[in-house]
């Protein structure tokens, strides 16, 4: 998960730019510091690596955070 804050007079471009990126599957816009929780997948640390700085790059994009998912607890 990556947790983003944007420019708000950039945010359509940013979620059209997301849109668009394959390892990008999940956006959710959400409350509180930061605008957006993206979801991005990866084959190896490597790969996630580039995209997180690929991302991280967007014009619009002010600040990241990433999370690592390590294990599911439980689904429903």
């Amino acid at each position: 998960q990556v947790l983003l804050s944007v420019d708000a007079k950039q945010a359509e471009r940013v979620v059209a730019e997301l849109k668009v990126m394959p390892n990008c599957t999940t956006l959710r816009a959400v409350s509180g510091v930061f605008d957006y929780i993206a979801t991005v997948e990866a084959d190896t640390i490597a790969e996630l690596d580039r995209w997180l700085d690929r991302i991280g790059q967007l014009q619009g994009i002010d600040r990241t955070q990433t999370l690592v998912v390590l294990s599911t607890k439980f689904e429903r």
